[in-house]
């Protein structure tokens, strides 16, 4: 995975790799091999990765070496003493190196193990991030499904629970036989709204329904446990990995290490002349080169010849001896040692820096699992819903409250229509009776022109002798069923209130409809849906009582601009 806890696929493998500057991304690698690992193999795992310290080096016995040249030094020749001395100082040297060279390896050690525990947290903060995406994803998609499915079920819930008084009904409902004579024979018999519905099919919807409510129930309740625990337990390793950060700490014990180790060379530096002279002053007192200092020592025990001003120079380097003995070795080993103890616990804070990786790996590895095992599921609970869907979209439960629906805004329409007819064709004659009156004062007007002004003219124009022209108004209105029907408004009333009785459980049911509500603002604010249906034919029913009144408003508004 990449810095940011994107997945590398092969579809983004090509960026990933091209990508450069601040867009350059840093890849972790997880084997998952350790995820089902053996204790074991764990154990090994941890062993090897481990590190081990440089071999703690001995004490150094530099008490000792002083009190034995104590009681040499009156035995041996002063050449000699010389000889002991530079091996001495030789010894101190050596010892020292050895210190600063061990302390710098485990400086640069300790440098790696807090960098080692830094990418380990990094790699574990992005498989957390990755898993976050994850969780997140399916969450949305679970909430996305759940919206839609409490949705459905509610409906077709509340149309299982209203089946029983929809059928009821359309039992009782005699359908008007001014409509049954426009059938035809092909549904001779049919006398009631229940005899168009096949009664035995609607049970096998009704209960495939019912399962399809007990299905999402219980799909709906798994799920939403299912993300709630998801979500729970990617809480807990949250908290458990922020509660378990040391980083600062480490952080802090490389820098103490780092000041160790630059007071050591400190030291070491003002210690570093110290060889060199007493070389140098051996060379001096014993008249010989400093180059050939060790072999003339060994083979020719070379003599000082002011043996006054020699012995001087051995108390001084007794003293020097007594100094880096008592002070500078003890403080420099000091040093190392506190290196090496603080390193120590870098090394065990790595290894079991590896197990909670290990640990907390697992954790993101097994809710990984689950989050992959919710999809499927979703998947066949989307599947299963829209296969009911596809199954019964001509013909669901909601088909016999559609009947009821359909046969009142049927006997609503027919009635509308007549007396549309009807006040189209009264106010056809009425025009066409006022438009008459109309012309008649038109020709009285011509007429009174011909008889008193064309006489006082020289000359007659044979145009203003025409009558004026006639408007005829027809309404071409057939005789057909709708003026036919004996269908009256207190069919249609009786067949609104029927229904006020049916679904008078609702509360809100016969709540009062305002005539400026629109069908859709009425379906869009109305939330029950036997309320749905029943105000809407109170709508329908209060546009056709209407009717006349909407007529004159329009005709009225249609000729406002103008005049006669």
């Amino acid at each position: 995975m990449t810095s940011f806890g994107t997945q590398v696929k092969e579809s983004n493998l090509k960026e990933i790799l091209e990508a450069k500057d601040q867009d350059e991304y840093i890849l972790f690698c997880y084997d998952r091999q350790y995820l089902d690992a053996l204790p074991e193999e764990i154990s090994n795992l941890l062993d090897v990765e481990t590190p081990k310290l440089e071999p703690k080096l001995p004490s150094f016995t530099g008490d000792e070496s002083l009190k034995s040249i104590e009681r040499l030094s009156k035995k041996q020749s002063i050449s000699q003493n010389c000889e002991t001395y530079l091996s001495l100082f030789k010894s101190f040297d050596d010892y020292s190196q050895a210190l600063i060279k061990t302390s710098a390896t485990h400086t640069q050690l300790a440098k790696t193990l807090v960098e080692e525990q830094r990418l380990q947290r990094m790699a574990l903060n992005v498989a957390m991030t990755n898993l976050e995406t994850h969780n997140k994803s399916v969450d949305m998609n679970v909430k996305s499904f759940v919206a839609v499915a409490e949705k459905e079920r509610g409906k077709q819930t509340n149309l299982v629970d209203s089946l029983s008084i929809d059928l009821e009904i359309l039992k009782h409902v005699r359908i008007h036989p001014s409509i049954l004579s426009q059938l035809g024979t092909t549904h001779q018999g049919k006398e009631r709204l229940s005899d168009f519905v096949d009664l035995e099919y609607i049970e096998v919807v009704k209960r495939d329904t019912i399962e399809l409510c007990h299905f999402l129930a219980q799909e709906i309740r798994d799920l939403l446990d299912k993300t709630s625990e998801l979500e729970r337990c990617e809480s807990e390793v949250l908290v458990d990995i922020a509660n378990k950060n040391n980083l600062h700490v480490l952080d802090a014990s490389l820098a103490d290490i780092q000041e160790i180790y630059q007071r050591a060379l400190f030291l070491k530096e003002t210690r570093k002349r110290d060889m060199p002279r007493v070389s140098d002053k051996i060379a001096e007192l014993l008249n010989i080169p400093i180059t050939d200092l060790f072999a003339s020592l060994s083979v020719n025990h070379q003599q000082p010849t002011n043996t006054h001003e020699a012995k001087k120079t051995l108390g001084l380097f007794h003293h020097l001896a007594e100094y880096q003995v008592q002070n500078y070795l003890p403080q420099l080993a000091n040093y190392e040692l506190s290196i090496r103890q603080k390193v120590t616990t870098l090394a065990i804070s790595k290894r079991n820096s590896i197990q909670e990786l290990i640990k907390y790996m697992n954790a993101v590895s097994q809710i990984q699992s689950e989050i992959a095992s919710v999809e499927p599921r979703l998947k066949e609970a989307k599947e299963y819903l829209d296969a009911f869907k596809k199954k019964y979209e001509q013909c669901d439960l909601e088909s016999v409250r559609d009947t009821l629906f359909g046969y009142g805004a049927l006997m609503i329409e027919i009635v509308r229509r007549r007396e549309y007819a009807e006040l189209l064709s009264e106010n056809a004659t009425l025009l066409a009776d006022l438009m008459s009156k109309y012309r008649e004062e038109e020709e009285k007007r011509r007429g009174f022109f011909r008889q008193k002004v064309s006489r006082m003219l020289p000359f007659k124009l044979l145009m203003m002798d025409e009558s004026p022209p006639q408007c005829e108004i027809t309404a071409n209105v057939s005789y057909t069923f709708m003026q036919d029907t004996s269908l009256q408004k207190k069919d249609i009333t009786d067949f609104i209130s029927l229904l006020g009785q049916a679904y008078s459980q609702s509360p809100h049911l016969l709540k009062s409809i305002s005539t400026t509500k629109s069908i859709r603002r009425l379906i869009t604010q109305q939330s029950n849906e036997d309320e749905k249906f029943h105000s809407i034919l109170k709508v329908m029913y209060q546009q056709l009582d209407s009717l006349k009144l909407d007529f004159l408003k329009f005709v009225e508004a249609d000729c406002n601009p103008c005049t006669f």
